[in-house]
């Protein structure tokens, strides 16, 4: 089974991803990683087979659009993309919901947008991610200064020539990210390529810059307690601490139905072991229409 790209412009801006054309199947909503595209569900797209899997390539991220210069990249706009893009694809396929699946910060804006859309979610799975990254209120000052100079420094660096090769920042992503190289390619196909110029970036660099100010603990639980469709969360064995700390602190405050799933691998779980995932998966999501 292949992907194939797919695109669609709403007022001048346009989204793009990779989806299996399974159009008499129902669909799920996939959202990617921090600084991912849809090419990170592309391992798990074959166990899948029973959907209709959207990819979304967030915006700055693969081939979507970028903000306007300067601009930072902020969460709650990524949700509004999300929403945008799930609005316009029910209205095209005459389905009333989606599921919807997210790793890491696609988690993060799938709960954000489950908690404040449950209209157009069946269910929600999260892969290596529990809610929002959180920060304490006394941090506010120091968080606002850090981001504002991430920002100028991003923007100083757009300027210069990147003279690595495509081999070079596979190598450099697989390190960073605890994968296979096979994987880190796969992700970087889609955010850049050699040319006689140099490397060439369809991703923004600017989402290297920092939040300007991250939730707090109680912003955060509100999310989740928000929640009211069933909730599945898929967790790597080596996974990122971080994710499961969240979870042993907000599991109390999640009143949905919440199953939570561990499989063999990392933070990139869904990539390096994708049937396994898919399975939980596929079994989570059947179970939400029995009971529904």
């Amino acid at each position: 089974m292949m992907f194939e790209d797919f695109s669609f412009t709403h007022a001048d801006i346009t989204y793009t991803g990779l989806c299996n054309q399974r159009n008499d199947k129902p669909t799920v909503v996939c959202l990617h990683g921090y600084l991912d595209n849809a090419a990170s569900f592309i391992p798990i797209a074959p166990f899948l087979e029973d959907f209709n899997l959207v990819a979304l390539d967030m915006c700055g991220h693969g081939k979507s659009f970028h903000r306007a210069n300067g601009h930072a990249y902020h969460l709650t706009d990524f949700v509004f993309d999300a929403a945008l893009c799930i609005t316009s694809l029910l209205q095209t396929r005459k389905e009333k919901k989606v599921f919807l699946v997210g790793h890491s910060l696609g988690g993060i804006v799938g709960s954000i947008l489950t908690a404040t859309y449950p209209e157009l979610i069946r269910a929600l799975v999260s892969v290596e991610a529990c809610g929002p990254l959180t920060a304490d209120e006394q941090t506010t000052t120091g968080q606002i200064k850090a981001s504002m100079e991430s920002r100028m420094q991003i923007m100083n660096s757009m300027q210069k020539k990147d003279n690595r090769t495509f081999s070079q920042v596979v190598k450099a992503r697989s390190v960073i990210s605890d994968i296979d190289e096979s994987l880190s390619r796969l992700i970087m196909s889609r955010n850049c390529e050699d040319s006689n110029e140099g490397l060439l970036w369809s991703s923004d660099r600017s989402l290297r810059t920092k939040s300007v100010m991250r939730m707090t603990e109680k912003q955060a639980q509100n999310i989740l307690s928000s929640i009211a469709v069933p909730m599945l969360l898929v967790l790597g064995e080596q996974g990122f601490e971080k994710v499961k700390r969240n979870l042993a602190n907000r599991v109390d405050v999640m009143d949905a139905l919440v199953d939570v799933k561990e499989c063999k691998g990392g933070h990139y779980v869904h990539m390096q072991q994708p049937q396994a995932v898919a399975e939980q998966i596929r079994a989570f999501f059947n179970m939400t229409e029995e009971l529904s």
